[in-house]
């Protein structure tokens, strides 16, 4: 299954969007265009008022989502890189960055 969600933004994200690519999960997001949070940390979408975890088939258009948890550290490695990176779901432009770096 592959998933494109375009999220967006407000309060202080207001008038910015987050784009997330899944395949089966959630792997590559671009926010306002550019690269952004990536495997292998996890790009996870809760419920804004509950914090429930909701999967990709369960959004809606005016669902009120927030996004993002980081990865276990074994997956940063450089062979936990190598089969969850960008590169390996065919994004190699796109350099993996720790999302407590982006945000």
């Amino acid at each position: 299954m592959f998933v494109d969600n375009h999220i967006r933004g407000n309060g202080e994200f207001e008038g910015s969007t987050l784009h997330i690519w899944a395949k089966n999960e959630n792997h590559i997001s671009w926010l306002n265009d550019k690269p952004c949070i990536t495997s292998p940390d996890l790009i996870q979408l809760v419920v804004e008022k509950t914090g429930e975890s909701i999967t990709n088939t369960d959004t809606a258009v005016g669902m009120r989502v927030t996004a993002a948890a980081a990865a276990n550290p074994l997956y940063r490695s450089p062979e936990g890189l190598r089969i969850m990176g960008p590169s390996h779901y065919g994004f190699g432009d796109i350099v993996f960055t720790p999302m407590e770096k982006l945000v």
